[in-house]
Parts: C-alpha cells; sequence; structure tokens
C-alpha cells in the first residue's frame, strides 16, 4: 500500500540548502545504534539545519519496535519540547492510531530530518533502509487543509492506511 510517490529527492535539495558536503559520514558515530547516533545528532553539524532548531529533536520509543512511523522533520512544538510528534499534527496522528487499533507507546517515532526549519519545502524522503514501506499524508497536511469535509476524508485515508499497518503487524507477530 503506497500513497504519495514520486523520485527521491535528497534532503539539501528539498529544504533548499546548497550542499555544504557529498556526505555526512563523517559525523557518524563508529558504533551505530539509536544511542550513538543520538548523540551523534545532538552535535552534529552536517547541514545548516540546526542552526535555526533550539535542539536536536531525536526518535522516541523502545528501539525493538515493529513499527518505526517517520515524520518529515519536526514542527516548533516539537523544537521547543525535544519529542517527536508532540503538536497539532501529533495529537491528530494519535487520534489516527487510536482509531486504527495501534497503541501509540508500542511505535517507534521519529522525524527523516531531526532539526525544525522554519520554512520548509517539499516532503519526499526516500530510505532503502525498509524493505516494506507505507506511506501516507502526513497528519500536519491534513491539519492545513481548510475544508472540513477534505480534512475528515483524509483522516479516514489516514486511518485506513494505519489499519492495514496494524493489519501486517498482526500478520508478522503470528
Amino acid at each position: 500500500m503506497v500513497r504519495g510517490g514520486g523520485a527521491p529527492v535528497w534532503c539539501r535539495l528539498t529544504l533548499g540548502y546548497p550542499p555544504p558536503m557529498s556526505s555526512a559520514e563523517e559525523f557518524l558515530p563508529k558504533k551505530l545504534n539509536l544511542k550513538t547516533l543520538g548523540q551523534a545528532a545532538e552535535t552534529g553539524r552536517g547541514c545548516e539545519l540546526y542552526k535555526d532548531a533550539t535542539q536536536t529533536v531525536f526518535g522516541q520509543g523502545r528501539p525493538s519496535a515493529r513499527l518505526m512511523l517517520v515524520g518529515e522533520q519536526p514542527g516548533d512544538k516539537e523544537d521547543r519540547e525535544g519529542d517527536p510528534f508532540v503538536g497539532p499534527a501529533g495529537r491528530l496522528l494519535d487520534r489516527a492510531l487510536e482509531e486504527a487499533g495501534i497503541d501509540r507507546s508500542e511505535a517507534y517515532v521519529t522525524n527523516a530530518v531531526k532539526h525544525f526549519k522554519w520554512k520548509p519545502r517539499g516532503n519526499r524522503l526516500s530510505s532503502p533502509l525498509a524493505p516494506l514501506a507505507t506511506v501516507t499524508i502526513n497528519p500536519s497536511a491534513i491539519l492545513r487543509l481548510r475544508d472540513h469535509d477534505e480534512r475528515e476524508a483524509e483522516l479516514a485515508s489516514l486511518v485506513a492506511d494505519l489499519e492495514g499497518v496494524a493489519s501486517a503487524l498482526q500478520g508478522a507477530a503470528r
């Protein structure tokens, strides 16, 4: 189940920054795990996004979670609090997860970009790390819709997508 699409777009192009370097590899820790990656993200200066952010917004949840939810980038509330999906889009995501029968505490939530940028542009990122992925609408995009019926329809689509994820998780547990 895939919604959206399009060709992969590099973060530096999506966010409108010229590339400060060709790779952030020099910022990666020798031992790759969530703890060391989180520490590296806090001190990393591989792109210009850290300059406007108040802090790094890394992931949250169980490292062994069978479900990972990846948003585009933190919003201003996430930037202030340091946790992913705590703003209006996070509340909408919580509602959609609940309606789909998914306990958020069973998921690992994060963003593709770890710093808040004041004027985000674009939202297409890809990862070779996930052999099976569901791409769905970003909850913040639903919040930006002006028409109530359109918001409700997109929320219903988000819930349906998450129900598909819940079904796949249940099937994988067997």
